[in-house]
């Protein structure tokens, strides 16, 4: 019995080919019929298979049919996984280096040799157990098991799995502790307006802020991607926002507010017609875009409000509801404007550039009419400079008539929030 025959693999023209010996140790090649490499890689090796057993090599079709893209035959979870991060790369989700990184580190080393089919939510439990016991933060366990939810997501919709058991799991947290979920301090109206009026601060960061709060709250990654080839240069009247988190490109009116600092800009760029608007200006990769991920601009901004004279203590310092300001901090007050002013949900949704109506809802949240308690729900007291009033029933049956007074203007009041406010609390 001869060697076994052995083969490798070459992508042509976007498609992998092998090239295997056969007869009278002839190589030859064979069109895998896929640009997937890991799936290329296993039809390659059904491929030896079959010729090792002195079987004819199989045709592009047998070889699709017999080791097919997602197979219940070899999905384990790490394969299977590696294969979605492969589709999420290749995807641009910029997302998917941590994703990685978190399934590798934590996933892998427990339900990885696991069919996917196998995976109970005791062991996605044990996973997420291993990283708490690790260290790591509540917001990373988050992290691991959306990655994890995520891939099952996928599963499910190649049918290789009836059901998502991350689902049924939820993340642990440390005895004795509490997680408060604190949010972003956004920037007033008048703070934006002082902030932008500054001619001391970095004139760059100034209309990227501007452009966050009004654009379609523009994402940072956004910016880092927004080419001069996506706004109208001749009227500045529309352009189109590069969603770097959903990939779809959205097309939204430039508001008058932005058009004249827009255009002064592109003035002194000397009007290019195409090429990133917020270049990087410095390094080897001067003029060039900045990178997707891994960019910051939460420390200058911070500087320069203080430049420009803002002193409330939220911007500057975590609070025991709040987080300092950020970059992303211009994005929550836009949606959180939408909300106030009573825009339609579906609209608002649209102009945020959010897939999600849970995402949406936290911002309308915290819109100020959220904050507001409407009068009809304050009971009518006593007028100012009586003593205060008690509430005591007293021991009979009947209430006092303090309280029956109390009731009846409860009941006949008819003073409810302003449209505007009832919009706000329904939506």
């Amino acid at each position: 019995m001869g060697r076994p025959r052995t083969g490798t693999k070459e992508l042509r023209s976007g498609v992998w080919h092998a090239r295997i010996t056969v007869e009278n140790g002839k190589r030859e090649w064979y069109s895998l019929g896929t640009a997937d490499e890991p799936l290329a890689t296993r039809r390659l090796q059904r491929l030896i298979e079959k010729t090792n057993k002195g079987e004819r090599p199989p045709t592009e079709g047998e070889l699709a049919a017999a080791v097919p893209e997602v197979s219940k035959e070899w999905s384990t979870f790490r394969e299977y996984a590696e294969i979605w991060i492969q589709r999420r790369e290749e995807e641009g989700v910029v997302s998917a280096t941590d994703e990685a990184h978190n399934l590798r580190a934590y996933a892998y080393p427990i339900i990885g040799s696991k069919r996917l089919p196998e995976v109970k939510p005791a062991d996605v439990k044990q996973v997420l157990s291993a990283a708490l016991s690790a260290g790591r933060s509540f917001e990373t366990l988050k992290k691991i098991r959306g990655a994890m939810s995520r891939v099952y997501r996928s599963a499910v919709l190649d049918e290789l799995v009836q059901d998502n058991p991350v689902e049924k799991t939820e993340v642990p947290k440390r005895r004795g502790t509490v997680v408060v979920k604190k949010r972003r301090t956004i920037l007033t109206d008048d703070e934006v307006a002082q902030y932008l009026a500054c001619p001391t601060v970095d004139e760059e960061l100034q209309l990227m802020s501007l452009v966050a709060r009004v654009e379609g709250g523009m994402r940072t990654g956004d910016l880092n991607r927004w080419d001069w080839k996506h706004i109208d240069t001749l009227d500045f009247a529309q352009c189109v926002v590069p969603r770097s988190k959903t990939e779809e490109p959205q097309v939204l009116e430039i508001p008058e507010v932005l058009r004249a600092r827009l255009r002064a800009r592109w003035e002194a760029a000397r009007r290019p017609s195409a090429g990133p608007v917020f270049p990087v200006r410095r390094g080897p990769n001067q003029g060039g875009f900045r990178a997707k991920r891994g960019i910051s601009f939460a420390s200058r901004l911070r500087r320069d409000l203080a430049k420009a004279g803002l002193t409330r203590r939220e911007l500057f310092h975590e609070t025991a509801t709040t987080l300092p300001v950020d970059f992303h901090s211009f994005r929550r007050a836009f949606n959180t404007a939408l909300a106030a002013a009573g825009v339609n949900v579906q609209v608002a949704m649209r102009l945020a550039g959010h897939s999600d109506e849970r995402t949406h809802m936290r911002y309308v949240m915290d819109a100020p009419a959220m904050r507001r308690i409407p009068d009809a729900a304050i009971p009518r007291l006593e007028s100012a400079g009586s003593s205060a009033p008690s509430f005591a029933t007293g021991t009979g049956r009947n209430p006092s008539p303090h309280v029956q007074e109390t009731r009846r203007a409860t009941v006949d009041s008819n003073h409810w929030p302003s449209a505007p406010e009832a919009d706000a609390l329904s939506s």
